[in-house]
């Protein structure tokens, strides 16, 4: 996996294409997408081309990487269902480490036309929820009624286990942005 890893870095900074860099604050935003079709995980440092290509290939899990001063400081990752019946917004804040330390969640569930926002902070390996509200997805007010039945989207505790884990390079954050990479899916146990 390394030397595929190292391999698509070496193809990539040759690629000529556009930055995501921005050279006042030092901040690089990477884009990905889950592509089923070829079981591969992609990076953009392109929005446009990525979301040409989010299109393209119908990804139901998309997201971002953004590093600041070349450390990874925020992940956020969107995952939808094919029926287009929820959608999972996750906002993760990570330590210097590259390791996740908060997650701020919205489940958007069609059915029922509600949305569940929730906090989790990460220690040891543990999410634990510190807040929780459900709202109307049509007028965005509280609703008094918990949600009965939430997306299983597991809220991640180690970086290692992003399934896309093998495009977060914290050392090399502005390799991704000369173009694009992309690493074959994660086995399980793998």
């Amino acid at each position: 996996m390394t030397q595929l890893l190292t391999l698509s870095l070496i193809v990539l900074l040759s690629l000529p294409i556009g930055s995501s860099v921005d050279a006042q604050s030092k901040t690089t935003k990477i884009f990905f997408l889950e592509d089923i079709h070829h079981k591969e995980w992609c990076a953009y440092a392109n929005e446009s081309i990525w979301k040409s290509s989010v299109d393209s290939l119908g990804a139901m899990t998309v997201g971002s990487l953004n590093y600041e001063k070349d450390q990874l400081a925020v992940v956020d990752v969107t995952e939808g269902d094919e029926a287009g019946d929820w959608m999972v917004y996750d906002h993760y804040t990570v330590d210097p480490r590259g390791e996740p330390l908060r997650d701020e969640r919205k489940n958007n569930i069609l059915p029922g036309r509600r949305s569940v926002e929730e906090t989790y902070v990460i220690q040891n390996g543990k999410a634990t929820r510190q807040s929780s509200s459900v709202r109307s997805l049509t007028t965005g007010g509280s609703l008094s009624d918990p949600e009965q039945w939430l997306p299983k989207v597991p809220v991640i505790t180690h970086a290692k286990d992003f399934p896309f884990a093998a495009l977060i390079v914290q050392k090399y954050p502005e390799a991704f942005s000369h173009g694009k990479v992309c690493v074959p899916f994660k086995r399980p146990g793998g």
